[in-house]
């Protein structure tokens, strides 16, 4: 009785690795995901607010993943991970702060090239009643020998104010 319990207990643990090891591990084998370091892009641009012109000037960081389903066979993706926290605006006449303190997360099909469009809200002080938006305008590239990059600054901030 002994020998037979004891087979029925290794072949049941050795039922539950054979089966469950496939289990956890090919999800994880899915999506296979590219990360690469984050990207700086420059920010040096204008905005007519309705009220002033501010000028925005900073940082945005981009954190890509690029993201490849080859079990559905969809497209491969890219994700971005727009930080625009380091992006501060001065209002010209009157010398007001203001903080673009937000993220911003962007699925889309890999492509060759990519004009992205990115709205962020932007607020004087603390005061988040009163945020308005922006859009910031980003060219991204990708190529297989090269990867991934930023290939133009950012150029364009548009207030949602403006025609």
């Amino acid at each position: 009785m002994t020998t037979v319990r004891s087979w029925k207990r290794i072949l049941g643990t050795g039922l539950v690795v054979v089966v469950g090891i496939p289990l956890i591990t090919v999800p994880l084998l899915v999506l296979a995901v590219v990360q690469g370091p984050p990207l700086p892009v420059t920010v040096d641009a204008e905005i007519d607010s309705g009220v002033e012109r501010i000028k925005f000037s900073g940082q945005i960081d981009i954190s890509t993943r690029i993201i490849d389903d080859p079990d559905f066979n969809g497209p491969t993706m890219l994700e971005m991970i727009i930080d625009f926290k380091s992006v501060k605006g001065v209002g010209k006449a009157s010398g007001r702060k203001f903080a673009t303190e937000s993220q911003t997360v962007i699925h889309r099909p890999l492509l060759a090239f990519d004009e992205i469009e990115a709205t962020f809200p932007y607020t004087q002080g603390n005061d988040v009643h009163a945020a308005r938006t922006a859009k910031a305008a980003i060219s991204v590239a990708f190529s297989p020998g090269s990867g991934l990059r930023v290939t133009s600054r950012l150029t364009s901030v548009k207030s949602d104010r403006e025609p």
